[in-house]
């Protein structure tokens, strides 16, 4: 190459003037790229990341703001939480109003004598529980405050 290198180009493949039409791939053709793990490089990352550690701990700034970031990303994720079990509350207790809506419409085609009274408790059932898991909700987000 001019500069007393040795290389060689790559081929992945792509060499037009030997490939058929519609082949893109040639077998054979297509570079090897080998990896070899380098101990020794490891070994000095290490070392390097124990050193670091170590003065990033001495330093009072830096644990300090580690120490505030902590602080803040907790109260964060409590308020996350209880916004999770709120939310959660409010969508169990407004399926629990739709299952409390089958059940009457259920009751009144019962009544009519259209059809059984099984409509009625199983909406009823549904609705007694999603309202329990509504109520439960909102009172464990009250315990998390």
């Amino acid at each position: 190459m001019g500069l007393g290198c040795n290389v060689q180009p790559l081929n992945f493949g792509f060499n037009r003037a030997r490939s058929r039409p519609g082949q893109a791939f040639i077998p054979g053709l297509t570079a090897k790229i080998s990896v070899v793990g380098n101990q020794h490089f490891k070994s000095v990352a290490r070392a390097a990341g124990r050193v670091s550690g170590r003065a990033i701990g001495g330093n009072r700034f830096v644990r300090a703001g580690l120490h505030g970031a902590r602080i803040t990303l907790a109260s964060f994720g409590r308020t996350a939480r209880v916004l999770w079990l709120e939310l959660t509350g409010l969508f169990f207790l407004f399926f629990a109003l739709i299952g409390a809506g089958a059940a009457v419409r259920a009751y009144r085609t019962y009544e009519a004598g259209k059809s059984g009274p099984q409509r009625i408790w199983l909406g009823g059932l549904f609705a007694l529980v999603f309202a329990y898991f509504g109520v439960t909700s909102f009172m464990r987000s009250r315990r998390k405050v």
